[in-house]
């Protein structure tokens, strides 16, 4: 039966994470009738621009192009993850399910894969199952210390915590997150088992396999290579403090060197063509526009705000580390190295803008610290089996000091676990308010800024259209919002539609001034023709920017191709 517990308890925890996505598709039902459906994952321009890489592979592509942007360059192996996910999506023929459903089900199964792996690392530190198992749910359940919400609940309160503008902080959500992360996140679950095994180390057959996973791992998610990179340099320097007196006998020290540092440094010379192809893409446009973004929007919160999102598992895990260190216990050197590995990244790229901090919060600190906390509890507990001293009265039913100890660190021991849990149970109450909320929602009539609704139909079929009429090398002038959506639905391309538009800002300056009416007409020509304009689409929030429902009595040389009540699509002549 134990054998279960886990792949159990791996299935119920993804398929909790998953509720909010089943919850949304029940309810399609209750749209109201001019809306169309979809199943936005997150925050829309994000979810969509992860799409349209999928579509790219579902169309055939083996390179990506940025769709977002009208600058011509060649394709490159950046975000190529979604791009092959999108290979696999060809075996159905429908595009409009089969891209989106190509991202959900890669989330569910990504999932599994990661706490799966989650349940291998968290089982390995312990010889008692069941504090494989405690180590394991604390881990997944990991929450910010509480805050209390009141409100009309059965219970009259539900929890809230801090930082809940960052979705790794989400015990719920993180579980099924953005599949490339997902994927990221379980290789390095991997190579964290793998690098710490010395019996797999000494083979060096499996460096080779190792560092194909790691140069993997750098493609899909660079700052997973450099945390790894970084663990491993930790793993190595607690390795040597711990043989240090094996070290000093010669005929020891080489065959030392090859397990542990010669082995892993390979790994990583295997992935390292990754960053280096990345530090090289990063130079020219439109790939450089990543860069560009983080250095004009950098992510800032507070480090206390941090710690206190961590909830308990951060004082805790911390506490063990030390206790373990102290001990110099070997088993615990993987959590170690990945606690140590974590801190030093969230400093260190505190002074380098390229790459924010607060990505590194990405690489499931909970779960080392979540095993680092049942770890010293259970060094406690082996204290206290160890006491034998009695209280109570003569005659009396007697209770050991042993016993009640025992029973008050059973209870600490449980506290993260139930409190995660109840986290789990009212980010499910949020996700549910949310969602209901956008059902019922009746404008805007398209997603746009903050708020994430379901379009209109009249704007979906102008999508529909640009699908089956419009040539593939098309590109349409639109605003913010419909241009996020037409390379996911369309495969088109835009002139301005995500954080990922060369000149993004500028762009967007330029396509209001031109929805206004303010250019003359040969302006808008030359703005047109210079950009390789094809299309114009006129919709909600183009409307909403002009006041023009019909934008040919400012620019009459469009050609009408289709219009409806929501919107219109022009073709530039």
């Amino acid at each position: 039966m134990k054998r279960w517990i886990l792949p159990l308890l791996v299935v119920f925890f993804v398929l909790c994470s998953m509720w909010p996505a089943f919850y949304e598709i029940g309810k399609r039902n209750e749209l109201p009738p001019n809306r169309t459906f979809e199943l936005i994952h997150n925050y829309y321009t994000d979810y969509n621009f992860y799409l349209s890489r999928i579509r790219e592979g579902w169309e055939g592509r083996w390179t990506v192009v940025e769709r977002y942007t009208t600058e011509p360059h060649n394709g490159s192996f950046i975000q190529i993850f979604y791009l092959l996910l999108g290979q696999m999506a060809r075996v159905v023929k429908n595009a409009s399910f089969s891209v989106p459903g190509m991202y959900h089900v890669s989330r569910f199964l990504l999932g599994v894969v990661l706490l799966a792996l989650t349940a291998s690392f968290a089982k390995s530190h312990f010889k008692s199952f069941s504090m494989g198992v405690l180590a394991f749910v604390t881990a997944v359940t990991a929450s910010s210390w509480p805050v209390i919400v009141q409100n009309s609940d059965p219970l009259g309160f539900r929890f809230g915590g801090y930082m809940p503008w960052w979705t790794v902080m989400d015990s719920l959500q993180r579980i099924t997150f953005l599949p490339h992360l997902l994927f990221g996140q379980a290789l390095t679950v991997f190579l964290l088992i793998a690098g710490g095994d010395l019996a797999i180390l000494r083979r060096p057959g499996n460096w080779i396999f190792l560092g194909v996973l790691a140069f993997a791992l750098g493609v899909v998610f660079p700052p997973g290579l450099v945390f790894l990179a970084v663990a491993y340099g930790f793993l190595i320097l607690i390795e040597a403090i711990a043989d240090r007196e094996i070290l000093k006998d010669p005929k020891n020290r080489w065959p030392w060197i090859l397990s542990r540092v010669v082995s892993r440094a390979m790994i990583g010379i295997m992935a390292l063509p990754a960053i280096l192809y990345f530090q090289l893409m990063f130079g020219v446009y439109p790939w450089r526009r990543l860069v560009e973004f983080d250095l004009m929007h950098p992510l800032h919160f507070e480090y206390w705000e941090y710690v206190q999102a961590l909830g308990m598992t951060f004082p805790l895990g911390m506490i063990g580390l030390v206790w373990a260190l102290v001990r110099h216990d070997k088993v615990m050197k993987r959590s170690i190295a990945w606690v140590l590995a974590w801190i030093f990244c969230m400093i260190a790229f505190t002074f380098v803008p390229e790459q924010p901090p607060l990505r590194f919060t990405e690489m499931m600190p909970h779960v080392p610290l979540a095993i680092l906390s049942i770890y010293v509890i259970e060094q406690v507990y082996g204290i206290i089996q160890r006491i034998g001293k009695t209280v109570g009265k003569k005659g009396e039913k007697k209770k050991t000091l042993r016993d009640i100890l025992s029973t008050l660190l059973f209870v600490v021991a449980i506290i993260p676990s139930v409190t995660g849990l109840f986290f789990l149970y009212s980010m499910w109450l949020w996700q549910k308010d949310f969602l209901d909320q956008k059902i019922r929602a009746g404008w805007p009539f398209i997603a746009m800024d903050n708020y994430i609704v379901y379009p209109v139909k009249g704007v979906t079929d102008i999508f529909s259209y640009i699908e089956s009429a419009t040539d593939k090398d098309s590109v349409i002038l639109t605003m913010l919002s419909a241009g996020n959506y037409i390379p996911a639905w369309t495969g088109r391309r835009v002139y301005v539609g995500h954080e990922n538009t060369v000149k993004k800002e500028e762009k967007l300056v330029e396509a209001e001034y031109f929805f206004k009416g303010n250019m003359t007409v040969e302006q808008a020509i030359n703005f047109l023709h210079n950009n390789g304009i094809t299309y114009v689409f006129n919709g909600p929030q183009e409307i909403a920017a002009s006041g023009l429902p019909d934008i040919t009595k400012a620019y009459p040389f469009l050609i009408e191709a289709v219009k409806n009540s929501d919107a219109a699509l022009y073709r530039v002549p």
